[in-house]
Order: structure tokens, then sequence, then C-alpha cells
């Protein structure tokens, strides 16, 4: 009996407190937390692909045959800066496919992206992501053209 006597009232404490604290605090109780996390990370470097020396340079074409036949692909790519040559296949937005790899641009390489048209070739840095062994697609981000 005590229990629900003192339950209860407690939520409903519990709730007014809350609606005064989203209202009082500028961006709410929410978006303090929102801003305290903005705040711890917004300071951190990101990582620059486009400036790194590219680990590895290969034709599309080898770099999906080395998916395609070496085990070990995933743990020698994944991660580093790799460029990657080859003739583009399509630009759908921001992301450039060549052959079956598939380049997200980094955005300082979005007004560089009007100078590409499909057929060219083409020279582009990134970061390898993923290799989808379902689909055969290579995926890259934080690309730029080379």
């Amino acid at each position: 009996m005590f229990k629900k006597k003192f339950i209860l009232p407690a939520l409903a404490v519990a709730a007014v407190t809350a609606i005064i604290l989203q209202f009082t605090y500028p961006g709410g109780v929410v978006g303090s937390f929102m801003d305290l996390g903005m705040k711890m990370t917004s300071g951190m470097k990101q990582r620059d692909v486009g400036s790194e020396k590219a680990a590895f340079t290969l034709k599309a074409d080898e770099l999906t045959q080395a998916f395609k036949t070496d085990t070990a692909a995933m743990t020698k790519y994944v991660d580093k800066a790799i460029l990657v040559e080859g003739t583009i296949a399509a630009i759908s937005g921001n992301v450039v496919t060549i052959g079956n790899i598939s380049c997200s641009m980094d955005s300082t390489s979005l007004p560089q992206l009007g100078t590409l048209q499909a057929g060219a070739a083409a020279k582009i840095q990134g970061r390898l992501t993923t290799y989808n062994d379902l689909l055969e697609e290579i995926q890259m981000d934080k690309c730029v053209i080379k």
C-alpha cells in the first residue's frame, strides 16, 4: 500500500521537474546534453585521407580481383588510403563509381565533381571501408580526385 501512495506522487514530481527544466535551460535538457557531446568531439582532428600518401595504388580491376581471390584482402586494404585508377562508370550525387568501386566523395572535392563525366579516366583516392561479397562491391569514403 505504501508503494502505491509513494510512486504516483514521485512520478508527478519528476514529470513537472522535467517540464520546468526543459523550458528553463536554453536548448532544454536534451539540447544541453547534445551541446556537451558536440563540445567534447568538435575539437577532434578528422582524418584527411586525400592528403595522405596512398598505402596502395591500384587499377580498379586489380583491386576487385584481389578481393575475389585473396581471403586476407579485407585486413590488407580496409581503413587504408588507396589510390584507384579506372574509368568512371557512373556519377550519382556525391558518389562516383569506378567499375564496382563506389567512392563517396569528400565535401572538399564536391566543386571538382562537376568536371567528371561517365566514361572518362580518373584517379580517386579514399579510405576503403568495406567489401560486399554478395554484390561484389567495394566501398570507399572520404574520396578526393587526384
